[in-house]
């Protein structure tokens, strides 16, 4: 995330957030949490090099060149968590 992002100083002036993790097909399952974010200048760097690797593979791309040309203003945001509700309704979804 660059550091000029709008989410970046949102989270600065109030860094109480909330955040959902789930799966994007049927039965559908996951997380919500509420939480605490805290910006990290000096990671986001290396969070998207991380990040670059796993979505976009080791092969260089017009992408992930873009991305990594813009690296030095990336910051990493860091959620700890405070309240977590999970749900799944796979059972309900047995069909889907």
């Amino acid at each position: 995330m660059q550091k000029t992002a709008k989410i970046v100083s949102y989270l600065k002036k109030s860094p109480v957030c909330g955040f959902e993790i789930a799966a994007d097909k049927p039965p559908y399952k996951g997380i919500r949490a509420e939480g605490n974010a805290n910006i990290l200048n000096e990671t986001g760097a290396y969070v998207l090099d991380l990040l670059i690797g796993k979505y976009l593979g080791e092969k260089e791309s017009t992408l992930s060149k873009f991305l990594r040309n813009n690296s030095k203003i990336e910051v990493a945001i860091e959620i700890t968590p405070q309240k977590i509700f999970n749900y799944d309704y796979s059972e309900r979804m047995n069909d889907a």
